[in-house]
C-alpha cells in the first residue's frame, strides 16, 4: 500500500458517512462479475468486484462478495495485497453496521512488518 492508498483509507473512515448509492451495478462491476462467473474462485476477481461495489457505495454487496475469500487469505502471498483485502472486507462490515465482525476479522490478521502497512491497519482498527 502506498501513501496515497493509506491516505484514501483514512479519509474514507474519517468521513464515515453514507455514500449516495449509485445504480445497483455499474458497468465496471458487471464486467468483473461476468469474469468472476467464469472463474468463481479467483481471489483477485473477488477483490476487484468488492472494490467496484465499495466505489459505488454498495457496502453489503461488497461484504458478501469479499466474504467468499475470507478463509483463503493465506493463498494471497503478498502481505500488502492480503492486508488490502482484509481492510476492504473490514470497511465493508463497518459500513454495513457490523463493527464487531469487522474487529474480529481485523484481529485475525498478523501485524504487518512494514510501518506504513501497520499504520493503515491501526488507522482502521481505531475506528472499529
Amino acid at each position: 500500500l502506498d501513501d496515497a492508498v493509506v491516505a484514501s483509507l483514512r479519509q474514507r473512515v474519517d468521513e464515515a458517512k453514507d455514500v449516495v448509492s449509485q445504480p445497483s451495478r455499474t458497468k465496471a462491476a458487471q464486467t468483473v462479475k461476468d469474469a468472476l462467473d467464469e472463474d468463481p474462485t479467483n481471489l483477485q476477481l473477488i477483490e476487484q468486484l468488492g472494490q467496484r461495489y465499495s466505489d459505488a457505495g454498495h457496502w453489503k454487496q461488497c461484504m458478501n462478495v469479499m466474504l467468499r475469500g475470507r478463509h483463503r487469505l493465506q493463498e494471497i502471498a503478498d502481505p500488502e495485497a492480503r492486508l488490502r483485502y482484509v481492510l476492504l472486507l473490514c470497511e465493508a462490515h463497518y459500513h454495513s453496521g457490523l463493527s464487531r465482525e469487522a474487529l474480529s476479522i481485523m484481529r485475525e490478521v498478523d501485524e504487518p512488518r512494514e510501518r506504513r502497512l501497520a499504520v493503515a491497519k491501526a488507522s482502521l482498527a481505531c475506528r472499529l
